[in-house]
């Protein structure tokens, strides 16, 4: 839990991947009372209707306000102290069934960390570690109707009307905002990308804001982190960094004003965009400079990499996670008046798709979670492909063969060199890579 607070560090005296039962058994010793940010609760919730709606509460009020953590084994006294450690039974089996709960009687779902902290053995204390939410507010199932619970100081109380009126403006100002922000990210980077070349340019949006420092450290530690960010297909050589106002930057290019090749900005709340190009010596422009060829293995390529490197600064850099918005769009060579897609098939033919205006190209949004787009498993490539596929619809193909739905590849939608690049880079970026026959 990236959002897990300052004041609980302090509490807990660790951070909370940190954690040890003797931190949480210190929580007693010291009486620590609750708080807005902190529930003490001495038992496992039961299987009672009216338990399974108190753990739904619970969780649904921290993320309504300002997040906090929900402690499993540690009771309290009438003024709310922490005075015993009770230790409770941990299993997969009970943390997923606190998850169904919370799943089937909350909505939107809220998302919150389930963390066991143990010595070893089956008994130790369970970590409810939930962030404040963008998505908010949560409502509770009651009585076949939806209320809305908050925290007030270290009870629990369900808004008002005009509460949860406020709570959905909020939220509907906070999707606008990301989607704002989406829009002024790309639209900034027109101006530094090279003229010649298509770009495929891409950009994540958290929810929740993140915070990377800018300072010289900060900047050299920036430097040595894009040298090993894996690439796929492109040129990889981010040699040229940059400080600018709440960001720094790196590309390809060396005299020129403006990037070449590949272009990242990664910004202190965590959000970032990443361009490439996605013309090269067989898919450039033509001899009167009007017409720009795209090949479908070099954006399914672009777009794997740069989804992955987004999410890799969220987390690593500017320490957030959970949702964020995926604006994704061509971004034509500026002589260009027009696209061609040229779409593999099996046998490595190329089907030229008919040819597109400049116009033509609309933005591609998806809402993901950082946490997704880190998974090791197929849930990257299902992702890429869903996009994947709404760029090749703008082009007039119902969908592209070279990410599938399923996450899986099939060699022959790849070259021979393609192939050995993909398997090269899942090894890097910790990605599988499933080929199907």
């Amino acid at each position: 839990m990236a959002e897990f607070s300052r004041r609980l560090e302090a509490i807990f005296g660790a951070a909370i991947e940190s954690i040890s039962q003797a931190h949480v058994e210190a929580l007693a010793t010291n009486a620590v009372p609750e708080a807005f940010d902190l529930d003490f609760k001495a038992a496992l919730y039961a299987n009672s209707d009216e338990a399974r709606r108190a753990l739904a509460g619970d969780v649904a009020a921290l993320a309504n306000s300002a997040g906090g953590v929900i402690v499993l084994g540690v009771g309290e006294d009438i003024q709310g102290r922490a005075t015993t450690t009770s230790q409770v039974q941990l299993s997969d089996a009970e943390a997923s069934r606190m998850r169904l709960i919370v799943a089937s009687n909350v909505a939107p779902v809220p998302r919150f960390d389930i963390i066991p902290v143990s010595d070893g053995g089956g008994t130790g204390f369970y970590l409810l570690a939930v962030p404040r939410s963008a998505s908010a507010p949560h409502g509770v199932l009651v009585n076949q109707g939806l209320r809305y619970p908050v925290r007030n100081g270290s009870t629990t109380r369900y808004m008002s009307e005009s509460e949860v009126a406020a709570a959905y403006s909020e939220r509907f100002r906070s999707a606008s905002r990301q989607a704002d922000r989406a829009e002024a990210l790309i639209s900034g980077a027109k101006v530094r990308l090279a003229e010649e070349p298509s770009w495929l340019v891409m950009c994540l949006v958290p929810e929740q804001a993140g915070a990377m420092d800018i300072t010289r450290l900060g900047f050299a530690e920036f430097q040595h982190w894009t040298s090993a960010i894996p690439h796929l297909g492109v040129n990889d050589s981010l040699h040229r960094h940059r400080v600018a106002a709440k960001r720094f930057t790196a590309d390809g290019g060396w005299s020129s004003p403006k990037a070449n090749f590949v272009w990242l900005e990664c910004h202190t709340d965590g959000a970032a965009l990443y361009a490439a190009e996605v013309t090269d010596s067989e898919g450039s422009l033509d001899v009167a400079g009007t017409t720009s060829s795209l090949l479908d293995q070099t954006l399914a390529a672009v777009l794997l990499s740069g989804l992955r490197i987004l999410a890799l600064h969220a987390q690593e850099n500017a320490h957030v996670g959970g949702p964020a918005l995926l604006r994704v769009q061509v971004i034509p060579a500026f002589q260009a008046n027009e696209l061609i897609l040229s779409a593999s098939v099996g046998g490595g033919f190329m089907t030229p798709a008919a040819a597109v205006s400049r116009e033509a190209m609309h933005p591609v949004e998806a809402s993901v979670t950082i946490e997704d787009l880190l998974r090791r498993d197929r849930t990257l490539l299902e992702i890429a492909a869903d996009v994947l596929h709404q760029l090749g619809q703008q082009f007039g193909l119902p969908e592209l063969s070279m990410l599938r739905r399923d996450g899986q590849l099939n060699p022959v939608d790849w070259s021979t060199t393609w192939q050995s690049l993909l398997i090269e880079w899942g090894r890097r970026a910790d990605v599988e890579i499933v080929w199907t026959s």
